[in-house]
């Protein structure tokens, strides 16, 4: 192949446009992100979705998009534990999350989920009402660009009056275990891969039949799995890992005596 050829093939995958999926229940804001996105002439719009379930669906038998735009709260499942299991399918999507809260909860809980970029949802708004409209537009065209090239982005405002420093992301002042320390627990309980996966979506709404279709095991296996987690947990949980599992709403409480032994078993939270 000539040094040309090369060079025209390199520019045409070089011009080709992003394509992103969009989960936002609300259908007015989605119409909203929608018409932002078509300012854009590097990025294309490929499909759009109500709830994290149908978002995973999807991802089963559809090319990935280059990046998803999740918004925090959505139907079925939210959009963190829709970001974490994307995340634990799919490792190397990217993803933007869009929320109504600008808190340094909302901020570190998305980045610990798995996403790069953080956009609050006002600035939507605004740009509809044609408030700081070209700030809106070029900050979101950054933030697309930014996570394409698998670097973090958060809009340019504060959260709860403080600046958005590498200190406070790596901080661990956050309400939910990030994917590192559950995979720590995880191992540490002695979970396969396959239990580290259904542990994870049967701890949000999503119904049985659904994490069956979503990972494509039966009724039957899906039960087998929970039955040995339960097991295991039961069996080599400690307290620290008690807590851990407790926080992300894995188990119901349980209760010590003065010896420090378990006096009661726990269970998955169904």
């Amino acid at each position: 192949m000539s040094t040309r050829n090369i060079f025209s093939i390199s520019s045409l995958l070089a011009n080709k446009p992003l394509t992103i999926a969009i989960a936002e229940s609300n259908q007015k804001l989605l119409n909203k992100i929608e018409k932002i996105l078509e300012q854009f002439d590097d990025c294309i719009v490929v499909s759009t979705f109500s709830d994290g379930y149908k978002l995973l669906k999807y991802c089963q038998t559809n090319i990935l998009p280059d990046i998803f735009i999740i918004a925090y709260e959505l139907e079925v499942i939210d959009g963190i534990q829709t970001t974490t299991i994307l995340k634990r399918l799919y490792p190397d999507v990217k993803i933007i999350i869009l929320s109504e809260y600008t808190t340094l909860t909302a901020l570190t809980t998305s980045i610990s989920a798995g996403a790069l970029g953080f956009v609050p949802k006002k600035s939507v708004e605004e740009y509809s009402n044609n408030i700081n409209r070209d700030i809106h537009k070029y900050n979101f065209h950054l933030s697309i660009k930014r996570v394409s090239n698998g670097d973090y982005y958060f809009s340019k405002m504060s959260f709860q009056n403080q600046t958005i420093t590498p200190e406070i992301l790596n901080s661990r002042t956050i309400a939910t275990i990030s994917l590192k320390e559950l995979q720590t627990v995880t191992q540490e309980l002695k979970l396969t891969e396959k239990e580290v996966t259904v542990l994870l979506m049967y701890c949000t709404n999503l119904t049985k039949l659904q994490i069956t279709e979503l990972i494509s095991i039966s009724l039957k296996t899906l039960d087998n799995h929970i039955t040995h987690i339960s097991r295991k947990i039961n069996t080599n949980c400690t307290k620290d890992m008690l807590l851990q599992l407790y926080r992300l709403g894995i188990v119901q409480t349980a209760k010590y005596n003065k010896y420090n032994e378990l006096e009661t078993e726990y269970e998955l939270v169904v």
